[in-house]
């Protein structure tokens, strides 16, 4: 069989395959080269889910009467001189898009610059292209998609339904509109407008387009190096999803999915989030283009860099660092937990059925202001006692659990449970890092009896939970002898510790244990170690442990990332009585 070349248009054809996968592509490359064409507004139609109707109108540098044929002639482009694949600064570069969607649909495009006094129009049926002829318009470009893969009809029979493909349509133009703040967007969807923004500042777009709720439990992130700037705005750990669709990534304005800054950005929140739960974050990435590949997929929806573990470091720094300076705002706010809820992959603990274990606190006294200290202070010096302490004073202990206080802007209202277990957790933690957990010899070791494959697990790690200060040896046949336990743990139930930590390591591998799996190991043990619900607390150790909680970044949430405390401003309390 001779070998041929294949005629154009079935070139164009087989290309709209690889770069147009569905009406959102297609109006994602549309909007793109809007964009390139220095616009300032942008707006988007589309009717039946894009498939039958795409238009964009936007009010850019426009497209010359001259231009307009080589516009939909693949491979024409004016954004990439000098052969320059390394140094690509346009979201649209390939000159592809027009082209291949025009032989895929009843293609119309409306355009005028600002040195032409009238309009030019070029329409593509399928491929097949029309003169030239004069059109009124005013300055940029419209440009209108119609019948979208009618050449194609087996294309068709692969799109979902009509809301669904408007949903992805929709998305594309959130992206593109969270990316571009200082371009304004409207988008309509079968005759009714969805949105329109303005443009405006980056934390207005974001709140626009992610939502106040967001904003309001989140804080910002910056880092710069001479080659890479980072910037944007992640969710504090108690706000987050049950997936990565509320994770927005933009390298030189073009937003991509990328699992490779996914798992950044997941590793930043090791240890203070479930594991089947997501941080929302929108984050913007600033690069030299020669250190970053945009051309490694078609629809330029992932990108490859140079120094990926640099990106990355950077990434989880930036965050850890973001984290830090707003540990005082690490919880939901009541606003948040009222109009959403909070949702916690486990199960809630019974506390009328929890143990009581024995506790204590230590609790210098310049830390604290018992009730009768705080009567003799004036009111001016209250306030700016109060300042200084973000959490406030507790005034009174509910059902033995929670701790209500109150600080300079209402009332908070404290998990006294979760709150020092975290504490637990990052003393832990801090000690295994840094070599130096306390520990506790028992008068008489504890032996503890499990089973087979408990014991050989536990064992197997020894050395391990030596470092957190748990010293066990063998002690015959499915037997474990505990000698030393953390200080921190005192008073603890041994047995029940030994046990539940050989539940959560049994079907650990030690490799596993060493990168990722310590978090389980030292949650155990911290829930073993914190006070418990139901434990009353005298006014001293209630103010002891909100001093310890504003001291400590992470104490925010809890080691399964629910909320430890949560703020209740006097405006809002206002509000619920009707005062305001």
């Amino acid at each position: 069989m001779p070998i041929k070349i294949l005629p154009n248009n079935l070139v164009n054809k087989i290309a709209a395959g690889e770069v147009i996968e569905r009406p959102a592509s297609a109006l994602k490359e549309l909007c793109e080269n809007s964009i390139d064409a220095n616009s300032t507004k942008i707006d988007i139609s589309i009717i039946d889910g894009g498939k039958s109707l795409i238009e964009i109108y936007d009010d850019g540098d426009g497209i010359e009467k001259d231009d307009l044929p080589l516009a939909i002639t693949r491979h024409a482009t004016s954004k990439l001189p000098d052969e320059d694949l390394f140094n690509i600064s346009y979201l649209g570069f390939r000159g592809e898009a027009l082209p291949s969607i025009g032989s895929v649909s009843r293609l119309t495009i409306t355009s005028r610059t600002k040195e032409e006094y009238n309009g030019w129009q070029i329409k593509v049926v399928g491929g097949n292209v029309f003169e030239v002829e004069p059109k009124a318009i005013g300055r940029g470009t419209n440009i209108k998609v119609q019948d979208l893969f009618f050449s194609t009809p087996a294309r068709l029979k692969f799109l979902k339904t009509n809301a669904t493909e408007s949903s992805y349509c929709e998305e594309v133009v959130e992206k593109l509109a969270l990316a571009n703040h200082k371009i304004g967007f409207s988008f309509t969807k079968d005759g009714k407008q969805v949105f329109k923004y303005h443009p405006s500042s980056l934390e207005k777009r974001i709140e626009d387009v992610v939502g106040f709720d967001f904003m309001e439990n989140a804080v910002k992130i910056e880092a710069e190096t001479d080659e890479v700037k980072i910037s944007g705005y992640v969710g504090i750990p108690t706000y987050n999803k049950a997936n990565t669709r509320y994770q927005y990534f933009f390298v030189n304005k073009r937003s991509v999915k990328d699992k490779f800054l996914s798992n950044a950005v997941k590793s930043a929140f090791h240890a203070l989030m479930a594991p089947d739960r997501f941080p929302v974050i929108v984050l913007f990435l600033e690069i030299k283009p020669e250190t970053v590949d945009v051309n490694v997929h078609p629809a330029k929806s992932e990108v490859r860099f140079k120094d990926g573990g640099m990106i990355r470091s950077m990434i989880i720094r930036a965050i850890t660092n973001a984290l830090n300076l707003g540990a005082s705002n690490q919880t939901v706010s009541l606003s948040s937990v009222l109009n959403h809820g909070f949702h916690s992959p486990f199960k809630s603990q019974n506390h009328q059925n929890l143990n009581e274990e024995k506790f204590s606190l230590e609790i210098p006294k310049s830390l604290y202001q018992n009730s009768l200290d705080l009567g003799n202070v004036s009111q001016g010096t209250m306030e700016e006692v109060k300042k200084n302490y973000p959490l406030g004073f507790a005034k009174v202990q509910i059902k033995n659990t929670y701790i209500v206080a109150e600080n300079d802007e209402g009332l908070v209202i404290v998990d006294q449970h979760a709150a020092h277990e975290r504490l637990t957790y990052e003393r832990l933690h801090k000690g295994y890092i840094e070599g130096g957990v306390t520990t506790q010899i028992l008068l008489l070791p504890e032996v503890v009896d499990l089973k087979a494959e408990e014991y050989n697990a536990l064992l197997d790690l020894k050395d391990e939970v030596a470092k957190l200060g748990l010293v066990i040896d063998n002690f015959g046949w499915r037997s474990i002898l505990v000698r030393e336990i953390p200080a921190i743990l005192s008073g603890t139930d041994v047995k029940t510790l030994i046990t539940d930590l050989a539940v959560t390591v049994v079907d650990l591998k030690s490799e596993d244990f060493l990168k990722d799996k310590l978090k389980d190991v030292i949650a155990t043990m911290s829930c073993h170690g914190s006070i418990r619900a139901g434990r009353v607390m005298n006014i001293n150790e209630m103010n002891e442990l909100l001093r310890q909680i504003e001291a400590e970044p992470n104490a925010g949430q809890c080691i399964h990332g629910r909320p430890t405390y949560i703020k209740m401003p006097l405006n809002m309390i206002e509000k619920l009585f009707l005062r305001k």
